[in-house]
């Protein structure tokens, strides 16, 4: 499989923090490489488990857990790269909830572009004239 994925991407997957798991490695490439194909809503435990891992319809007890196991790894070592060679990364990999797809978020030392703005309207118009009562609440 060719991999077409950011270079964001690729630091986490090439980092000294994956070099030393390796199976997790392999299993980090692929999963990305499957939510920028698929989206990551439809990388799925099945996916994983019939593609990368090579599980058929047997041992379906331990097919759920594999994926699982797997993810929860990965996911520590993510928070590993993050803390340490990734600190100054802008974006985070990160798996929401229940999830198998990679998604991305802001960095904590980055969300404060994501910052909610303030933008105050006038609600009376305290003007003498109604040319800018379009904006006013009266």
């Amino acid at each position: 499989m060719e991999r077409k994925l950011p270079t964001f991407v690729l630091k986490a997957i090439d980092s000294e923090t994956f070099k030393r798991s390796p199976k997790s490695q392999k299993l980090l490439d692929f999963i990305a490489q499957k939510s920028v194909a698929l989206g990551p809503n439809l990388v799925t435990g099945r996916l994983l488990e019939t593609e990368f891992f090579g599980l058929g319809d047997s041992l379906p007890n331990a097919k759920s857990s594999i994926c699982r196991v797997q993810i929860s790894r990965i996911k520590s070592l993510l928070a590993t790269f993050y803390e340490t060679e990734g600190q100054d990364e802008p974006w985070q990999l990160t798996f929401e909830a229940g999830s198998y797809g990679l998604t991305l978020k802001p960095s904590t030392a980055d969300q404060s572009s994501f910052a909610p703005k303030l933008c105050i309207l006038p609600l009376l118009n305290m003007g003498e004239t109604r040319a800018n009562s379009k904006y006013a609440l009266d």
